[in-house]
This record gives C-alpha cells, structure tokens and sequence, in this order.
C-alpha cells in the first residue's frame, strides 16, 4: 500500500512467544500468493473500502478471512 498510495503503519511490539521468530514470522507475512488464494468477492471488497472510506466494510472482509486464514487477517 505505501508504494502505490503512500500509506505508512505504526506496528506494535510483540512480546516473545513460544513458537520460533522463524514460525511467527512466516505466518504474518502478506505475500501476492496468499492474497491470491481468497475469493474474488472479498478482494473486491478489500479494494472498494478504502476507496468508500467504508471501514465497517473493511472490518467485516477481515473477520471473513480471520475465519479462514487467522494470521492472514
């Protein structure tokens, strides 16, 4: 998103956990493939909230991925 619209996040310090950095870090990444893998209706929905400044839409795609893809969302 930053390099297409500039957008920049503040990301909040984990504490450590019980399963390996590598384990933890692999599950949080957001890679084309993963994004690839969810259904066309929930992309466009993904696409179309920002742009409506729709944040209940948003909010209501993820939890549609949570139930499917927990890290991912």
């Amino acid at each position: 998103m930053h390099k297409h619209i500039g957008v920049r996040y503040i990301y909040e310090e984990l504490g450590s956990s019980d399963r390996p950095a590598a384990s933890r870090d692999r599950d949080n990444v957001l890679t084309a493939a993963a994004l690839a893998d969810l259904p066309g209706a929930i992309v466009a929905d993904l696409k179309e909230a920002p742009i409506e400044g729709d944040l209940d839409l948003m909010a209501s795609s993820i939890e549609l991925i949570r139930s499917d893809n927990a890290p991912l969302a």
